[in-house]
Order: C-alpha cells, then sequence, then structure tokens
C-alpha cells in the first residue's frame, strides 16, 4: 500500500487533474483521447466519417475506404505541456487493407523527490516520467455496400519504474445506403491494466454514427457527421460539419467545425474548429481546442497517400 500511495503521489504531480477530468476518469486516457486532427475538429464524431489511415483507431471497418497506400501523423500539445500523439499506415493487401497504428500521450517528467527508503523526502536531481502507449495491427473488407474489420491492440501504461499492459479487441461494421454511411464500433474489448497492484479494466466504448455527404451546395461540398458514444453506463452525442472548396491549381481547401457534450464544469471548450489543405496526394490538417484554464490545445496532422 505505501508504494500505490508514492505512486499516486508521483501521478498526482505529472498528470493534471482536469486531464483526468477531461477522460472521464478512465484507467488509459489515451484510448478516449482524438487520434487524428480531422476528427478533433469534427467533434470526434468519426465512426462513419472516417476514410483514411486514422480509422484504424475509430472503425476498422472504414479502412476498406482508404486508397492503395497511405500514412499519416499528428501532434497535439494537451495540458500542461504533456504530448498526445498518433500515426497509422494502411495498404492494400488480400483482398482487403491491412493498417497498423501507434497511439502515445507522453505525461512529461518532474523531479524525483523520495529517499532510498522509498518515502517522500529532498530532490535528488533524477528525473521521474510517465506516459501511456497503444500499438494496433487491423483488417478490413469490403463486401459490397458492406465493410467490417477488426483491431488487435496492445495497451501500456507506465509510471517511473512500473508498467502494466494487457492486449484489446477492437471492431467494426460500415454500410453505405443512398449516398450515406451508417456505421458502429465496439472498442477496448479486452482484459484489465495492472499498475503497482491496482487493476483496472479498459474504458468500453460503443460508437454508432452516420455520415451524411451534400455535394453542389454553391461552390463547396459539404460533409455532415453525427455520432452517440456509449461508455461507463453514459451515451454522448457528438457531431460535426465539413466544407470543402475546390480551388484553381488542384488545390482543396477544407473547413471544419465539431460539437460534444463535455461534463458539467469542465473547462473544455464543447466547440471543436480547424481546417486544412489538400494537394497532389498530401495533406496538412489542424485542429483547435479551447480550455478556460489551460488556454488554446493546437493540434497539426500530415497524410500522404496514392
Amino acid at each position: 500500500m505505501r508504494r500505490i500511495a508514492i505512486l499516486a503521489a508521483i501521478a498526482a504531480c505529472l498528470i493534471s487533474p482536469r486531464a483526468q477530468a477531461q477522460a472521464s476518469g478512465s484507467s488509459v486516457p489515451l484510448l478516449e483521447l482524438p487520434a487524428s486532427t480531422r476528427a478533433l475538429a469534427l467533434g470526434n464524431a468519426f465512426v462513419a466519417a472516417g476514410n483514411d489511415e486514422a480509422s484504424i483507431f475509430y472503425n476498422p471497418a472504414q479502412l476498406a475506404t482508404v486508397p492503395k497506400l497511405s500514412a499519416g501523423l499528428s501532434v497535439q500539445q494537451w495540458f500542461l505541456g504533456q504530448t498526445v500523439a498518433a500515426a497509422a499506415a494502411a495498404v492494400h493487401a488480400f483482398h482487403g487493407t491491412a493498417a497498423i497504428g501507434l497511439q502515445v500521450l507522453d505525461y512529461g517528467s518532474s523531479e524525483r523527490s523520495f529517499d532510498d527508503g522509498g518515502g517522500l523526502g529532498e530532490p535528488t536531481g533524477a528525473e521521474i516520467s510517465a506516459g501511456d502507449y497503444v500499438a494496433s495491427i487491423a483488417y478490413a473488407v469490403s463486401i459490397s455496400k458492406l465493410r467490417v474489420g477488426a483491431t488487435g491492440k496492445y495497451v501500456n501504461q507506465r509510471l517511473v519504474d512500473e508498467s502494466g499492459g494487457t492486449g484489446a479487441l477492437d471492431v467494426g461494421a460500415a454500410l453505405d445506403v443512398k449516398g450515406a454511411t451508417l456505421a458502429a464500433s465496439l472498442q477496448n474489448v479486452g482484459g484489465e491494466i495492472s499498475l503497482a497492484g491496482d487493476r483496472r479494466s479498459l474504458p468500453r466504448l460503443v460508437r454508432v454514427g452516420a455520415a451524411i455527404p451534400v455535394h453542389g451546395v454553391g461552390p463547396v461540398d459539404l460533409l455532415g457527421t453525427i455520432e452517440l458514444t456509449h461508455m461507463d453506463g453514459e451515451t454522448k452525442p457528438f457531431g460535426g460539419v465539413e466544407v470543402e472548396y475546390q480551388a484553381p491549381g488542384g488545390v482543396t481547401i477544407l473547413g471544419r467545425v465539431g460539437a460534444l457534450d463535455r461534463p458539467t464544469g469542465a473547462d473544455i471548450s464543447p466547440v471543436a474548429f480547424g481546417g486544412g489543405v489538400r494537394a497532389l496526394h498530401f495533406a496538412l490538417d489542424y485542429a483547435y481546442e479551447g480550455s478556460a484554464v489551460f488556454g488554446a490545445m493546437h493540434r497539426v496532422g500530415v497524410r500522404w497517400w496514392r
């Protein structure tokens, strides 16, 4: 118990209370955070709207919509200097699409301040750190207008000299109906994380949503997306709109805005927004999320495909 108490004190210094609240007190906050710049700007409503390699983090079935080969990376400076990052790549293989992904949450570091006996004491000058990562591998196939996919993942947490990990599974499906996409996914079906003798279950998420494209609204195309996410007995709505404009010279300009339900009293803005540009086989995306306490949080992503 003394060991757990010391680790808890260290965690309290490394991890901001608002960051923990943002993640609903999850045992693995990383599994609930946005894993895509585009998804964040759409209110994280991505179960049906995803059509790139980042779908591995939301609904593996949508990987069946990606081009022959694609890869992407996104990075966000989160609360108090913490860093959230995600990278993924997808390729057509064996009559379907295979993908790999990696999510990382770096809580940063702090000065070690406990003595040789394990108790709290004077600063030692040594550094301590903590972080989470999730490594994923997925496969998806398309059967007419139906797509199905599955993701196997390994979830790991590290806190100072302690670490724990477990496996988990995501499954998803998507169906095209009269131009719209209906989709659902079940995420984080698996074991428990054990850290310093404390065991906790992974956050089980059920996502159900729809994405509806509207073409030729004046000079632009629109994409509307809406989603319901169920976790820990609560169902919350998410949604967003993407505006796409084909500029001269083969450049596509995009704008996005999204809304999501936040816990009562949360200091995170319920609205996120962003945009991006696409040219040839490259895309650059940006998303903004505001906080009354910690200020602006920016996420930047890059993608390549062929």
